[in-house]
């Protein structure tokens, strides 16, 4: 569905631009910011009421089974900060789990982040607060994506944020916090994701060993303990990621391409070529830029700050980049398919921002000063130009398919759902359930973690999950070449799976059922192809998927 900035949207920005300009209303600012925020990341629920995405699909499903069983296996190492939190939504307040799901994040950070910013700005600006809530303006900068569906690592991103604007009063030299309350967001946060928990854990192993926290019998172990932080923190995740490769018996770690590697880490900017297109190049490249204004901010809001804050964001900002450099370039990740093999990395760039978040709003806060002594047309002229950065960034923030980006938004469908149900029809035609293998892409697979729930043949989930595994390679084999010998090796895979495990309460397996979508590249051949070599098949919502079936006995 082509989702464009309307005529409203600008004036809506224009609107909140002029408003918190005056740095008058705060209340009213933040609410505004608040509902402006809310809008901004609902776009997902109006557009792919299903579900976006592939992720949510698996949490949802692992948050009913616990909330139906009170358990589930095997237990997850990670993410149960956010089942928590969804679990306590569904059982405190009768609210469906995928209902809690879907709106945490965006409701969380819409209502929690806007106050938070603004308390961080009124320390940071105690002196003059009189333009605190034009720093509102500089959540629009940030990259909102991650918090428009919920995740474990968008919910953690949100936390680490909250974070590092919690430690504004402090490092300003205003408040003297308590430290069990810096410990147990810090904890809360490595239990919902350890890619954000981590680096959690490194800016609260920072704020700790400050000489103000510290009794002065301890203040040589916390200078001691300080620079261990700031000098192994950069080698964290990293070794994190050889101590759980190692532990699974594989290597992640990959010198020989590593300077291939580096291009990937910072990519190019789009090309504009003709015939050009105003508003979509303002928002493309407002999109790329919004990253590079907010450190242009940030450098220029330096001076400013206090010394506390200025070298607490800076080292933060250090570690997370060492981080991000070290994973995109001496780790291969060979094991997972291909588009997923920066996708660790990838995860550090917010972090960088929001670790610079403090001074960034001393940088508005100059600008905004210098500003209130310009001539009026120079200001007319910054507010408006506020009002077509916001819904530029908007637009930006998605995944979108125009002339600079191919994001065709295949997501979970009604057909998906529809394949899933049927073959699980037709699976019980004959009275007695048969088992089967599915073969299928994400979204097919989602949606039959989402339909049916967790059926695994030991330790195989019944359908490819695209993390590298066996099976999934087996799927892209057969969308390669469609044959009987691809679904054969997909059975005998799962049923050696089966008989591993002593758990396995299926049985022989008898049918693979592979499932194209008309979407998929050369699906019309792949379809041609499978006709030829399947004892059965099926098309549903006319052609929208063509699913096939491969029996042996």
């Amino acid at each position: 569905i082509p989702v464009r900035p309307k005529p409203s949207s600008a004036a809506a920005a224009a609107a909140l631009s002029a408003l918190w300009s005056r740095g008058r209303e705060r209340m009213l600012s933040t609410l505004l910011a608040c509902a402006a925020l809310f809008a901004f990341l609902s776009v997902n629920w109006a557009v792919f009421p299903i579900g976006a995405g592939f992720d949510p699909f698996i949490h949802q499903a692992t948050e009913r089974r616990i909330a139906d069983t009170g358990t589930i296996t095997p237990k997850p190492l990670y993410y149960v900060g956010q089942y928590a939190l969804v679990l306590f939504l569904h059982h405190g307040f009768a609210i469906p789990v995928e209902t809690a799901d879907r709106y945490l994040l965006p409701l969380l950070t819409a209502l929690l982040l806007p106050f938070s910013w603004l308390s961080a700005t009124l320390h940071a600006s105690k002196k003059d607060p009189r333009f605190a809530p034009t720093s509102l303006f500089l959540l629009f900068l940030l990259p909102l994506g991650g918090f428009a569906t919920t995740t474990p690592q968008g919910l953690a991103n949100l936390w680490i944020l909250l974070l590092v604007l919690a430690a504004v009063p402090f490092l300003s030299g205003n408040e003297r916090p308590h430290p069990g309350l810096l410990v147990l967001p810090t904890l809360a946060t490595l239990a919902i994701h350890p890619l954000a928990g981590i680096p959690a854990l490194l800016w609260c192993a920072y704020l700790l060993t400050d000489k103000t926290l510290a009794p002065k019998r301890f203040e040589t172990v916390a200078r001691a303990l300080r620079i261990a932080t700031v000098a192994g923190g950069s080698l964290l995740l990293p070794l994190a990621f050889v101590f759980f490769a190692w532990k699974g018996g594989t290597s992640a770690f990959d010198t020989a391409g590593a300077w291939e590697r580096v291009r990937a880490l910072f990519p190019a900017p789009p090309t504009v070529g003709a015939p050009y297109r105003t508003w979509l190049d303002f928002a493309v490249y407002a999109g790329y830029l919004a990253g590079a204004a907010f450190l242009a901010l940030a450098a220029w809001g330096w001076p400013k700050a206090p010394v506390r804050l200025r070298a607490a964001c800076v080292t933060f900002f250090l570690i997370l980049l060492g981080n991000y450099v070290l994973l995109g370039t001496v780790f291969d990740f060979s094991f997972l398919i291909e588009y997923e093999r920066l996708n660790y990395a990838a995860r550090l760039p917010p972090l960088m921002l929001f670790a610079l978040a403090p001074l960034a709003v001393h940088g508005l806060l100059r600008k905004r000063e210098a500003l209130s002594k310009a001539p009026r047309p120079v200001r007319w002229f910054a507010a408006l130009a506020g009002a077509a950065l916001i819904p530029a960034l908007w637009y930006a923030a998605y995944p979108r398919d125009d002339a600079y980006q191919k994001g065709h938004g295949y997501n979970v469908s009604a057909a998906d759902v529809d394949a899933v149900k049927e073959i699980e029809s037709r699976a019980l035609e004959s009275g007695e359930f048969r088992p089967y293998v599915g073969l299928a892409n994400q979204s097919v697979s989602a949606a039959a973690m989402n339909a049916i729930g967790f059926r695994y043949y030991g330790d195989q989930f019944f359908y490819p999950i695209p993390t590298g595994g066996d099976l999934y390679a087996l799927f892209l084999k057969m969308n390669a070449n469609p044959s009987r010998e691809t679904a054969r090796a997909a059975l005998d895979l799962v049923r050696e799976r089966c008989k591993a495990t002593l758990e396995c309460e299926y049985g022989k397996i008898q049918d693979v059922y592979y499932a194209v979508d008309a979407y998929w590249w050369d699906s019309k051949n792949i379809i041609a192809k499978a006709k030829t070599n399947a004892d059965d098949w099926f098309a549903l919502q006319n052609g929208a998927v063509h699913v096939f079936k491969y029996r042996f006995e």
